[in-house]
């Protein structure tokens, strides 16, 4: 049908015609190929799953001082595999974010703050090997993290938690959100305020 249209249309429309065909092609192409590694990736990571814990967390205790804030958050980490896997970084990331009126939807309002490392750590580097044979879940209850740095300069922001476990065999990416249940804070008295 395109070599009839072609040959009928003259040379004038011949070219966008096969330029349209090949860009087509070339992007339909790409598109085949990213959803193939994005699955061959998902199945990946399904091998490891992680479930993250706060067991407990304080917030501007004690008091870091003026236009300063403060977090002290303990986890625990539990990971079951398939197979044997082996840890490489772990952090969690501090992501502020910031109330927006509804008409201003072009507006950014998540920031990430800060990637904070473990307690007692140098850096992120956590290596760890966990074999599938051994009893499930692993579990970790020594995780503590801390941060102390300067209250927001564009008003008072939201706080997102996400623990990010990186995997060297097999190679993956875990972020996993840390909720902080604030209902259950204001009911056991604290107030909230960051």
């Amino acid at each position: 049908m395109v070599l009839f249209v072609v040959g009928n249309a003259g040379a004038a429309v011949a070219v966008p015609i096969s330029v349209a065909v090949t860009l087509t092609l070339l992007f339909e192409a790409t598109y085949g190929v990213y959803r193939e590694e994005r699955q061959m990736r998902a199945e990946r990571e399904s091998e490891v799953r992680v479930a993250v814990i706060p067991s407990s967390w304080a917030f501007n205790y004690p008091d870091p001082g003026p236009d300063k804030v403060s977090l002290r958050v303990h986890v625990i980490l539990e990971v079951w595999v398939k197979e044997d896997v082996s840890t490489d970084k772990l952090a969690l990331n501090l992501i502020y974010v910031y109330d927006k009126p509804w008409w201003k939807f072009w507006k950014k309002t998540r920031f990430p703050k800060e990637g904070i490392r473990p307690n007692g750590q140098d850096g992120t580097q956590y290596r760890r090997k966990i074999s599938a044979d051994d009893r499930q879940p692993y579990r970790d209850d020594g995780l503590t993290f801390e941060y102390v740095g300067n209250r927001g300069d564009k008003g008072d922001p939201h706080w997102l938690l996400e623990l990010v476990l990186i995997t060297g065999m097999p190679v993956g990416e875990h972020r996993i959100p840390v909720f902080i249940d604030e209902e259950e804070l204001r009911s056991r008295g604290a107030k909230l305020t960051l």
